[in-house]
């Protein structure tokens, strides 16, 4: 991956935070500002967190959802999978009881980056692929291209070897200017931009 004047853990955090809230890799500049704010804003994750959660690309996505329905699509976007019953009890009686989602999120996602006793480890491996291919996106392609960044991590599984593949595949839909959506996807493309 490309060097970086901002550290390891802030790139994470930004990136992480592009899974969590928008299930997509993070466009250059974005992820730029946001490494510089956490940097030298003063901004902590939990501040980028609230932003996220006030923006139209999330509104659009989780806004008119119950928090059971949010939750549950967090888990989708973030480790491939449907929240298990007694996490996705957990964190709506959280968000039911006062904490926003966008803390909830950022909770949930920061703990699978780091890992540890309670964590799953595919849930690990996957979060930790998808910053992989993040950062791949935003530092070394440099890239703003929405439509890539929102089909970036279509083929990251909890195998380390789906980076590369993702990587490829990122690589040729940039080359080719054509990209692979799911059918959610698709709705969500930008311009006009070719697809299958």
């Amino acid at each position: 991956m490309a060097d970086s004047i901002y550290s390891q853990e802030v790139q994470d955090s930004v990136s992480s935070l592009y899974i969590a809230f928008f299930g997509r890799a993070p466009d250059a500049d974005g992820f730029n500002y946001w490494c510089d704010e956490l940097t030298n804003g003063g901004v902590s994750p939990f501040k980028i967190a609230q932003d996220f959660a006030l923006s139209r690309e999330w509104v659009n996505t989780y806004g008119s959802l119950d928090p059971a329905e949010q939750v549950n699509l967090f888990y989708q976007n973030t480790f491939g999978r449907d929240a298990d019953e007694a996490g996705l009890q957990y964190w709506v009686n959280s968000i039911n009881d006062g904490l926003p989602f966008s803390a909830v999120a950022y909770q949930i996602i920061w703990a699978a980056y780091l890992g540890g006793p309670g964590v799953d480890p595919n849930d690990n491996a996957i979060v930790n692929n998808k910053i992989d291919v993040a950062e791949y996106f935003a530092t070394d392609l440099e890239s703003n291209d929405f439509n890539v960044a929102l089909t970036a991590y279509n083929n990251v599984t909890v195998d380390p070897a789906s980076v590369n593949v993702a990587i490829v595949s990122i690589n040729q839909e940039i080359a080719s200017g054509v990209v692979t959506v799911t059918v959610d996807q698709a709705s969500r493309l930008t311009g006009e931009q070719d697809y299958v």
